[in-house]
């Protein structure tokens, strides 16, 4: 699944689940999304949670559709939380277009317009660092 193209349907479903947690009301945020409700930067693991809470509970889904727009979430997500009739032709093709770069383990943050980049070393090159104490790493 375009893992990238819904970054935004993801950040919104964690501050769906968040308001639930913290509202006095019955229902409960989905249990596998709830040790990353409070955490300032989702790593990707917490995007693909999200996803498959999503995908797991519809009730869950419809709630945090109810709290999305293609303006907020882009057309991707859009189209995955509200899933309008001929919807997963569309959003085919919209997420096999290509990913933004992301590595898995990279923290998303939802101000940020461009993927992390890898630094000045790329391909494994690196160079030795050395340490304020004279040591080379």
């Amino acid at each position: 699944m375009g893992a990238d193209s819904l970054h935004a349907a993801c950040e919104l479903a964690y501050a769906v689940a968040r308001s639930v947690a913290e509202a006095d009301i019955a229902v409960e945020p989905p249990a596998r999304m709830k040790s990353f409700l409070y955490v300032e930067e989702l790593p990707r693991r917490a995007v693909t949670v999200a996803q498959q809470a999503i995908e797991e509970d519809s009730d869950f889904r419809l709630r945090v559709a109810s709290q999305a727009s293609e303006e907020s979430v882009g057309r991707a997500g859009y189209l995955w939380l509200h899933r309008p009739s001929g919807w997963a032709q569309e959003f085919e093709r919209l997420t096999s277009a290509g990913t933004s770069g992301l590595k898995a383990d990279e923290p998303l943050d939802p101000y940020r317009s461009e993927p992390y980049s890898d630094g000045p070393y790329t391909d494994g090159q690196y160079e030795e660092a050395e340490f304020v104490d004279g040591s080379y790493a």
